[in-house]
């Protein structure tokens, strides 16, 4: 089985609508959502999200099914007329609610009835966020990049990078224990920052970038789901994001569609590896 990975961020909103616990996470509201079934729509695609089963205390196995109507040759007496008739093909989703990891995996299909997995979790994002807004939250869904891609980025543009761009979405710090990650901890609580750029900039087109300290951090965050990069290159104002950039992991599908939590708990660490 194929799997896109994802990572899900979590931004404080301006105002809570209703009075809650101070003392609710992040994990708890997400676990909350995520154990009961819910539909979802954009436009005219209806979508439902179905859970499955638990993996350990943070671990959540769903199915998210999309209706369509397929049209079948019936008969009826002496002839064969075409009648539609609703299907929901369904793919398997695995949720970490862990607040260091909040990690999404989406199974691929080709040919596939989805539109694909983004435009499937964005329409669960408008859903959630309903939900989300009671709790003060904004939810958001991030296609997870290979490092290896970045580097190989730079080595191919190499004399042609105007600049290189960080974003890093402060309130969600994920797994790392690293100055970067020490110095975006302070930001977050010495400004109630809730997103930091760092860009450097060569207008002459020839950027150095190399492989130093702050660097290899702020693309290890990235990696994990904490931000963004983007790579400006001097030639037709080109950009490129690791926004467009897609992480992909295949598992074995008998332990997705397995009970056994132990099982599952390994197909999620080979997925976080």
């Amino acid at each position: 089985m194929k799997l896109q990975l994802f990572r899900y961020i979590l931004t404080p909103t301006q105002f809570k609508i209703g009075e809650l616990s101070k003392s609710t996470t992040k994990r708890e509201i997400m676990l909350n959502l995520l154990n009961s079934s819910f539909d979802f729509r954009l436009r005219a695609i209806e979508f439902l999200y179905r859970p499955i089963t638990k993996a350990g205390e943070d671990i959540i196995v769903a199915d998210i099914g999309k209706k369509i109507y397929k049209a079948h040759d019936k008969r009826i007496e002496d002839r064969f007329v075409k009648r539609k008739e609703e299907e929901w093909p369904h793919r398997k989703i695995i949720i970490n609610t862990n607040e260091r990891i909040q990690l999404v995996a989406f199974e691929i299909h080709r040919p596939r009835e989805f539109n694909g997995p983004m435009y499937v979790l964005e329409a669960m994002s408008i859903d959630l966020n309903n939900k989300l807004a009671e709790y003060g939250w904004h939810i958001e869904f991030e296609p997870l990049f290979d490092k290896e891609v970045f580097w190989n980025l730079i080595e191919r543009h190499k004399g042609k990078i105007k600049a290189l761009e960080f974003v890093y979405y402060v309130p969600n710090l994920f797994g790392t224990d690293d100055s970067l990650n020490k110095e975006l901890d302070g930001a977050k609580q010495i400004y109630s920052a809730q997103m930091v750029e760092a860009k450097i900039v060569n207008e002459d087109g020839n950027l150095q970038v190399p492989k130093n300290q702050f660097i290899n951090e702020s693309v290890e965050l990235i990696h994990k789901g904490g931000g963004k990069y983007v790579i400006h290159l001097k030639s037709l104002h080109k950009r490129i994001s690791s926004e467009t950039e897609e992480k992909f992991v295949e598992v074995d599908d008998l332990e997705i569609n397995s009970e056994n939590k132990e099982a599952l708990e390994r197909v999620f660490n080979k997925i976080v590896g």
